[in-house]
């Protein structure tokens, strides 16, 4: 059994990425989020500055290039 990794909220990365795709395909934040059921600023967060956290670092991003 492998443990899949979740947030405090309980969004998987697999949710997240997910999201990204769907902002990528032309839906609306809002509209992604009445998909999956989670806030649209986390949509936004996600697709603006990517799925991962540096651990114990807050907001930063990982990708400098973002």
């Amino acid at each position: 059994n492998r443990k899949v990794e979740e947030d405090h909220t309980g969004n998987t990365r697999r949710t997240k990425i997910d999201a990204q795709d769907l902002h990528k395909n032309g839906l609306t934040y809002s509209r992604i989020a009445k998909i999956l059921k989670i806030p649209p600023k986390n949509i936004i967060r996600w697709c603006k500055h990517g799925v991962q956290r540096k651990p114990g670092a807050g907001r930063k991003v990982m990708d400098p290039e973002m």
